[in-house]
C-alpha cells in the first residue's frame, strides 16, 4: 500500500499543477508562484496529514504560508506531540494519574524539531516542574510547598499508580534537606546521556558550554524530580549508580552534590572527585517555551 507520505506528495503535486480560477497563488518550495488550490484543503485534513506523515516539520511548513501558520497553533502541537507526550513526558496529567494531584489543565510545551526527536526517541526526560505541590505534614494538614527534594522523596514512596521508590537509605541527608531557591511552573529537558566522564569540574563546564544555547548543567532539584517521576511512570532508572554518577553545581557546605540511581533508590552523596571515571555531568534545558 502506498504510504500516506507518497499519497500526500501526489496530492500536493496535483494541486500545484491544477490551476483554479479565482484563488490567490502562493510560492512553492522553489520560490515559484503556485496556484492557491492547495490552500483549499481543510485545516482538519492538514492536521491529519501532519499527524500521520513521517517527515520533517520544516518540510511541511515550507509547502505554503497556510500550512506554516498551522504548525504554530496549539492544536498542531497537541496532536503531533500527544503520542510521545503520553509515554515519554511527565506533566500535570501524570501528577493526577500517579499521585491524584490536580494542578489544572496541561500546558503544552513548544519544542524545536531536534528536541521533539530527542523526546520521541527517548534520549531525554521532558518534565513539567510545578511551582507548588500539596504536602501533608505530620498532623495531617495539607499545605502547598515548592517541589523541594525532601518533599519529592516522600511523595514517590507511595504513588497510587506506578513504581514506588525513594532515596537510598545511605543518602546524604543534609543535601536532601537543604532548602534552595526554586523556580517552577515550566517544562525542562534533562538529557539521559551525561558528558565529561572523569574530567575535573572546570573542564566539564567548558564541555557543557559547547553544547549550544540554552543548555547547561542539570540542576540538582530538577534532576531529582525528573528522575524520580520518570521512574514512577516507566520503571527506568536514569543515571544508574553502578555505571555513572552525576554531579551538580549545587553544594552543601564545601562539598558538591552528586547522585546515582541504584536498586535501593536514588543515592545522593558528596562529590566523588575528578579522578573517578564514572563521575560526569548531566545536560539540561531549564525552560521550554509554552
Amino acid at each position: 500500500m502506498q504510504s500516506i507520505c507518497s499519497v500526500m506528495e501526489c496530492i500536493k503535486n496535483y494541486l500545484y499543477e491544477s490551476p483554479m480560477q479565482g484563488h490567490d497563488s502562493v510560492s512553492n518550495t522553489d520560490g515559484e508562484q503556485a496556484p492557491g488550490l492547495i490552500n483549499l484543503l481543510p485545516e482538519e485534513l492538514v492536521l491529519t496529514i501532519f499527524e500521520n506523515a513521517k517527515t520533517s516539520l520544516p518540510a511541511f511548513a515550507s509547502v505554503n504560508k497556510f500550512w506554516k501558520q498551522i504548525t504554530v497553533k496549539d492544536e498542531f502541537y497537541i496532536r503531533m506531540f500527544s503520542p510521545a507526550f503520553a509515554t515519554r513526558a511527565f506533566g500535570k496529567t501524570d501528577l493526577t494519574t500517579h499521585f491524584e494531584i490536580d494542578l489544572g489543565p496541561e500546558i503544552v510545551p513548544r519544542l524545536s524539531l531536534k528536541e521533539y526527536k530527542d523526546v520521541v526517541e527517548g534520549r531525554c526526560l521532558l518534565t513539567y516542574f510545578p511551582k507548588e505541590i500539596p504536602v501533608v505534614d505530620e498532623s495531617g494538614v495539607v499545605r502547598l510547598e515548592p517541589p523541594r527534594v525532601k518533599y519529592i522523596g516522600g511523595l514517590v514512596k507511595k504513588p497510587i499508580f506506578g513504581h514506588a521508590t525513594s532515596f537510598d537509605p545511605g543518602s546524604w541527608k543534609e543535601a536532601i534537606n537543604k532548602e534552595r531557591e526554586i523556580k517552577g511552573g515550566e517544562w525542562a529537558i534533562t538529557y539521559k546521556k551525561p558528558i565529561g566522564h572523569g574530567k575535573n569540574f572546570a573542564d566539564q563546564l567548558v564541555a557543557v558550554r559547547k553544547q549550544g544555547e540554552g543548555i547547561d548543567i542539570a540542576e540538582f532539584e530538577r534532576t531529582v524530580y525528573a528522575v524520580f517521576m520518570h521512574y514512577v511512570k516507566t520503571g527506568e532508572r536514569c543515571f544508574p549508580g553502578d555505571q555513572v554518577w552525576i554531579r551538580f553545581k549545587e553544594k552543601t557546605g564545601v562539598y558538591r552534590v552528586a547522585c546515582g540511581f541504584g536498586p535501593s533508590g536514588l543515592h545522593v552523596t558528596r562529590n566523588c572527585g575528578s579522578g573517578y571515571d564514572g563521575i560526569a555531568v548531566a545536560l539540561a534545558r531549564k525552560s521550554i517555551g509554552t
